[in-house]
């Protein structure tokens, strides 16, 4: 069988990352690392832009973090790379930076906004809005002299289009299931861990926020109710992941089984093997373990060396 050309190895190399990362596995880190090693090797200035993104979605879907990888990606999504890169590997590119807690350089954060405010890229669903304006707002971005020019701009393009109709009911004002969940996260932030560029938002952005944290307060009511402690849960802990099974639009008809994947079994023992399947956001959701730290290739926290 004849060897691939030259010019078809970055290609391939990132299909084969995207087809092993955005599998069911977990995988090890020492796979994650030679992976990244071989893109570093290859380099990355071969690769299009917009196959870095998937590398970069592909790699952040595995919590791992490569701080050497990150910075060569920045590199290569210079200002021309961005105005190449289509919108949907655009806004994975953005989801993977968040993802990975990287510090994003301002000029770099504007110049993806700019990217994503121009007219091949206004036009933005109601379900893929939400989640980008919540990535927007995640953003670690390092702020210099220069202010951000189009990111309160977009934040309001992208409030507007979360209120625009949904392919679902067509109905003007009516959010669906991803958009809402990414929209409470969105009034969350607003109010509780705005960026320090956020500007107040305008009055009819602003009801739309107001009306999302309400509509995120609001009891469970969807789901029956069952026993406290039912499955070896503290009352209180019972109580929110009922909430956020809600939130989630969970299937009511199993809510046991949902709430025994999170946090227990019938028996009282933790399992965490049971996937939760969301069909409205198209998700599947499977408890692996307890991964509140991004990995890596080296000890020591992401990015220590940038915080210093």
């Amino acid at each position: 069988m004849a060897a691939p050309c030259t010019a078809q190895v970055p290609r391939l190399l990132a299909r084969e990352i995207q087809g092993l990362c955005y599998g069911a596995e977990v995988l090890p880190v020492a796979l994650c690392s030679s992976l990244t090693e071989r893109c570093l090797d290859v380099g990355l200035r071969a690769f299009a832009p917009s196959d870095v993104c998937g590398i970069m979605d592909a790699l952040a879907r595995q919590a791992f973090v490569h701080e050497e990888l990150v910075s060569a990606a920045l590199k290569r999504m210079h200002q021309g790379a961005i105005a190449q890169t289509p919108p949907a590997a655009l806004r994975a590119w953005l989801g993977a930076l968040v993802a990975m807690r990287a510090p994003v350089p301002a000029e770099h954060f504007d110049a993806c906004l700019a990217a994503l405010a121009s007219p091949r890229c206004r036009d933005v669903a109601a379900a893929t809005a939400g989640p980008l304006l919540r990535d927007v707002l995640l953003a670690n971005v390092v702020l210099s002299s220069r202010p951000l020019r189009r990111a309160n701009g977009l934040v309001g393009h992208l409030l507007g289009s979360i209120m625009q109709p949904t392919s679902v009911s067509g109905e003007p004002g009516h959010v669906g299931a991803a958009a809402h969940v990414a929209l409470s996260d969105v009034a969350w932030l607003a109010e509780n861990m705005p960026p320090s560029w956020l500007r107040p938002p305008a009055p009819h952005h602003a009801a739309v926020l107001e009306a999302a944290q309400a509509l995120s307060r609001e009891p469970p009511r969807s789901l029956p109710e069952a026993s406290p402690g039912s499955l070896g849960l503290p009352t209180t802990i019972h109580a929110a992941v009922r909430q956020a099974l809600v939130r989630l639009r969970c299937p009511p008809a199993a809510p046991e089984e949902a709430l025994a994947a999170l946090g227990g079994s019938p028996c009282g023992h933790g399992q965490g093997s049971s996937p939760i399947v969301l069909p409205d956001l198209r998700v599947i959701v499977e408890v692996l373990g307890p991964l509140d730290e991004l990995r890596g290739a080296s000890p020591g926290a992401p990015w220590s060396a940038c915080a210093a």
